[in-house]
């Protein structure tokens, strides 16, 4: 709790604020889908709250360029890097390689900065609705605060299952996938998609 209290000061140095993000997003594929809501709901306001931390967003090769952060926090991620990187791994940064080390305690040495957000992507793909379509809100410009408001994080505090499933069939829908047939059908599969089998059961045989 001391954390997240921490976190809702906008004067914090944008990698640690990219840490703590990077730590939730990746919490994210593991939790339940109530989980899932209300962490997307945390990152949602770090997003807000920290404009510097949006290119985690936008990233696509997984690698920081220069631009990112300020020179402050640069030479503090550089100097980090020169103590601990040598040579041969610093020729191996390729496109599409998380730079982020998860395991790491330390804020400065985790590379968030340099990794991008790929795991709030993944949940667009999200197999529970509600996930995949709250997920679309980290889509707009959060560095417009004046067109753009907080999430009440305990809105989703309580979430469950239950709780999902309760809103999801009272939720009206405007539009529904219908089945077409010419001619109704009389089985599951046609027997021109399985040569050789058949469908009757031994009643209508010997009818």
């Amino acid at each position: 709790m001391k954390i997240l209290t921490s976190n809702q000061s906008p004067l914090l140095p944008a990698y640690l604020a990219a840490a703590f993000a990077k730590k939730l997003s990746r919490l994210s594929l593991l939790v339940p889908p109530s989980g899932a809501l209300a962490i997307i709901a945390l990152i949602h306001n770090l997003l807000r709250r920290h404009p510097s931390i949006n290119c985690l967003v936008h990233r696509e090769d997984g690698y920081g360029t220069e631009e990112d952060g300020s020179k402050a926090e640069k030479e503090i991620v550089d100097k980090a890097d020169e103590s601990e990187e040598t040579v041969t791994n610093k020729s191996s940064r390729k496109p599409g390689i998380d730079h982020f080390n998860n395991e790491e305690i330390n804020p400065v040495k985790s590379n968030a900065m340099r990794s991008s957000l790929w795991e709030i992507d993944t949940l667009r793909h999200h197999y529970c609705p509600p996930v995949s379509r709250f997920v679309l809100s980290l889509e707009n410009d959060l560095t417009v605060r004046s067109k753009t408001t907080e999430i009440n994080v305990k809105d989703f505090s309580s979430g469950s299952y239950a709780t999902i499933f309760g809103e999801e069939i009272r939720r009206r829908v405007k539009q529904v996938p219908l089945a077409f047939y010419k001619t109704t059908p009389t089985s599951l599969f046609s027997k021109a998609d399985f040569v050789g089998w058949t469908f009757e059961s031994e009643e209508s045989k010997g009818k």
